[in-house]
């Protein structure tokens, strides 16, 4: 259920990003959009592997151990969000709007890095 909801939250700034830039003229850096998700979505699987598979050479009570701090971590992080969001909500489309604008001066390599850092696990 939380992955479902971060993969909607992850979906409606993605869509907010690809119309602005298509609203403005700028479909040119559409490709740094996508290339700021697939390092995001990288950067996840990276980690989720190395969660995963990384603590195979531990004991069973370590492994349950990282198991119910990063659960306490997880859920932490999700109530936080529900509260960052409520307050942020109705600011959020102008704020990326206002980050685009700033990243299309130029080249629009920040592009990248907006796409990115709004396509991150648990930044959105």
């Amino acid at each position: 259920m939380i992955g479902l909801r971060e993969g909607l939250e992850v979906a409606l700034i993605v869509t907010i990003l690809v119309a602005y830039v298509g609203k403005v003229g700028r479909r040119d850096v559409l490709r740094r959009i996508r290339t700021g998700c697939s390092l995001a979505v990288l950067l996840a699987l990276g980690i989720g592997a190395q969660l995963t598979y990384g603590t195979y050479g531990l004991s069973f009570t370590s492994q349950e151990a990282i198991g119910g701090v990063l659960s306490i971590v997880a859920t932490g992080r999700v109530t936080w969000m529900v509260f960052w969001m409520l307050a942020r909500a109705r600011t959020l489309s102008g704020q990326l709007r206002c980050g685009i604008d700033r990243s299309l001066v130029g080249s629009g390599l920040g592009l990248v890095v907006v796409a990115f850092v709004n396509f991150s696990p648990g930044t959105t």
